[in-house]
């Protein structure tokens, strides 16, 4: 019997993206109640008949309460996404772009943990020429993040013996990571993840859990 097309993991509710971006509503109503409380029946023009800069302060506040209410609700509608079809690896590492990633130019997906959660991390063949999207630094943030957490975990700590350039960081970094997916938003275990995708990845394709560091 053939088995599905396509395959994507389920998310859980956005509840922490929720949650900011309520807290940030209520504090953002009271600013704005206070401000237009105190300089909203301010006169447009001073005695001398300049503008007065007071005036329009509670309207610009207003405006900028406005687009910052816009970045909050972002993360609520464009969540991680991780998805995989026979052809692709269907990634979206975080709220901007959605990323085809054809099998054929990935060489390794593996799941990583840190004490600041699990992370889908995904290297390309190296050499010019494959199809698909290619990550860029804004795609790269949950990279980042995930680089700077495994240098604090391997940072030296008084009377210990810090970790050499043979640490996870210097390895991720030279065998190539180029892309890294944030999983707490996401519904099941790592063994039932990473087997969602291998049943699509190619052989040519590693699979493994965490990367040897």
């Amino acid at each position: 019997m053939a088995g599905p097309q396509r395959i994507e993991w389920r998310r859980r509710s956005p509840r922490r993206a929720l949650n900011n971006l309520c807290w940030y509503g209520v504090i953002a109503v009271l600013l704005l109640a206070c401000f237009w409380l105190l300089f909203g029946n301010e006169p447009q023009q001073l005695d001398d008949g300049s503008a007065n800069p007071l005036a329009s302060l509670p309207r610009v506040l207003t405006v900028v309460a406005a687009a910052g209410a816009l970045v909050m609700v972002v993360p609520v509608l464009r969540q991680p996404m991780v998805a995989a079809s026979h052809y692709a690896l269907v990634v979206r590492p975080g709220w901007g772009r959605t990323l085809s990633l054809p099998w054929a130019g990935i060489a390794e997906i593996a799941v990583v943990s840190t004490g600041y959660g699990r992370y889908l991390v995904i290297r390309s063949r190296p050499g010019p020429g494959h199809p698909g999207a290619r990550p860029g630094w804004l795609d790269q943030a949950a990279l980042r993040r995930l680089r700077r957490a495994r240098a604090r975990r391997d940072a030296p700590r008084p009377g210990h013996a810090g970790r050499d350039a043979t640490s996870w960081q210097g390895r991720g970094q030279a065998a190539g990571y180029d892309l890294a997916v944030p999983l707490a938003g996401f519904v099941g275990g790592v063994q039932a993840q990473l087997g969602s995708l291998a049943a699509f990845a190619p052989d040519t394709v590693a699979v493994v859990s965490e990367p040897v560091p």
